[in-house]
């Protein structure tokens, strides 16, 4: 299946299959002079950078691979972006939950130390 697409002249349809769209990406950025790590190169990013966005939400590459087209990172990646043509994609990065190596020990009213168990059975 395609999508329509106004905006880039040699062709107006978009692939809706990931696979192909990322293919679809690479040839249209051929078509207008450049490869991925030539525009990755001029923005200023590591290649692998621009290829990320062709298979995972990156907004601002998004952005720049869309720019060079002609087109809006909606109209290449409508499942990425709301109706408004925000990203969809979670602000930030997801945080990462560091357990102290100690954090099973627990210390009791009275200051004394144990995993919870020891304490239990110690007050019975």
């Amino acid at each position: 299946m395609y999508t329509h697409m106004s905006g880039i002249a040699v062709t107006e349809l978009i692939p809706l299959d990931p696979r192909q769209r990322r293919e679809w990406v690479k040839y249209q950025l051929a078509l207008h002079g450049y490869t991925l790590g030539r525009l990755a190169r001029e923005v200023g990013v590591a290649p692998g950078t621009l290829i990320g966005a062709l298979w995972k939400p990156y907004p601002k590459m998004e952005a720049i691979i869309a720019a060079k087209l002609g087109a809006h990172p909606k109209q290449i990646w409508p499942e990425r972006y709301t109706s408004d043509g925000q990203s969809n994609r979670p602000r930030g990065r997801a945080r990462r939950v560091k357990v102290h190596k100690h954090a099973s020990k627990v210390i009791s009213p009275d200051g004394h130390q144990g995993n919870g168990k020891q304490q239990e059975a110690a007050q019975t």
